[in-house]
């Protein structure tokens, strides 16, 4: 391990980690965000048996489908800070979560249909990415989606052959 990589993980703390892992441990620090996959033989939260021989393809994917949007919209999405040895770190973009319920109930009417039009906004801006293709399929070279509940991963040549799986 390098020192730089080093210097990144030790923030990593339990009470920088917002929500129990599952497949990876998300650790969210003042100016970044920590993702480290867990490793053979753990297990996440309540006993959940992680796919580790794929979280790796999962996260290749996610900064894969980050630099799309980045390319195609002004959605705000966080920069990859650094790639570690079995680690990423990203920006920290700061905002609020309006998914707990304490900050949404101090959210008044009219914020709460701002939010809703950015994020039907947001919504209609992904839709309009290209697909020169047209399969259904992940961003890395295999085009194979990565979730536990898919037994047939693709990639889809139509929609409704992913609609079916």
């Amino acid at each position: 391990m390098t020192r730089g990589d080093q210097a990144y993980l030790e923030g990593c703390k339990d009470e920088h980690m917002p929500v129990p892992p599952f497949d990876r441990y998300i650790y969210v620090l003042p100016n970044y965000v920590v993702k480290k996959p867990l490793s053979i033989g753990e297990t996440g939260y309540q006993g959940y048996q992680p796919d580790v021989r794929t979280v790796f393809q999962r996260d290749e994917n996610e900064i894969e489908a980050m630099k799309l949007v980045q390319e195609y919209t002004n959605i705000p999405i966080p920069r990859v800070i650094h790639r570690g040895e079995g680690f990423n770190v990203f920006e920290r973009i700061q905002g609020i979560t309006v998914n707990e319920k304490s900050i949404r109930d101090s959210v008044n009417p009219r914020q709460r249909e701002a939010i809703r039009l950015q994020v039907q906004g947001f919504i209609q801006q992904l839709a309009a990415i290209p697909n020169p293709t047209g399969e259904v399929r992940s961003l890395i070279p295999s085009g194979q989606i990565f979730h536990l509940q898919f037994h047939n991963r693709g990639p889809f040549k139509i929609t409704q052959d992913f609609i079916e799986a």
